[in-house]
């Protein structure tokens, strides 16, 4: 099937842990939206869909679905608008909101913000792993602006992606989750 085409917002995340701030210094989230065209790996979209170049991605009956759960509404809203051209994103504020979306209805692949204001995004990986038979399994990319992302995604058998990202470098942390949970 190889790559399809798909037009999206790419986008650049800053926060304030990765732009270096004092933890005391009143400073905002920053959102950069640049238009933009992304291209989706096959692995992001059903295996038994086909795709031509002007093509939207799978129909939505087709498509995979993502559990997003970070706090912050600026990164959740951006995330889920650039995602939401390559899967059914549902949105969770919370650790416990997320487990309570997941347990209900158990996504494809789920990104995990590492701070979240109930859990840390790991307590919340061991929760989600040890609820359900359908939930030990499932892909999971940490997000996060530390630069410490590699080793506490792999600390809890996750795919990391540092703050600030783009979209390719998003999409391609979600293909590396979802390709090696289907190995």
């Amino acid at each position: 099937m190889g790559w399809a085409h798909n037009s999206a917002v790419e986008c650049v995340l800053h926060t304030d842990e990765v732009a270096g701030s004092s933890p005391a210094a009143p400073t905002r989230n920053r959102v950069i939206l640049v238009l933009g065209l992304v291209t989706a790996p096959r692995l992001l979209m059903d295996p038994n869909a086909t795709s031509k170049s002007h093509d939207r991605g799978p129909s939505p009956s087709r498509r995979r679905r993502l559990l997003l759960a970070d706090d912050d509404d600026d990164i959740r809203g951006v995330f889920e608008l650039v995602l939401s051209e390559h899967f059914d994103v549902e949105c969770a504020k919370s650790a416990a909101e997320a487990l309570s979306c997941a347990r209900a209805q158990p996504p494809h692949v789920i990104l995990v913000d590492w701070t979240l204001p109930d859990m840390s995004g790991g307590e919340l990986v061991t929760q989600l792993r040890t609820s359900t038979p359908e939930l030990a399994d499932v892909p999971v990319v940490i997000v996060s602006g530390s630069p410490s992302v590699k080793a506490l995604a792999e600390g809890v058998g996750a795919v990391p992606c540092s703050k600030p990202c783009d979209v390719d470098q998003l999409l391609a942390a979600i293909e590396r989750a979802m390709a090696a949970r289907s190995s």
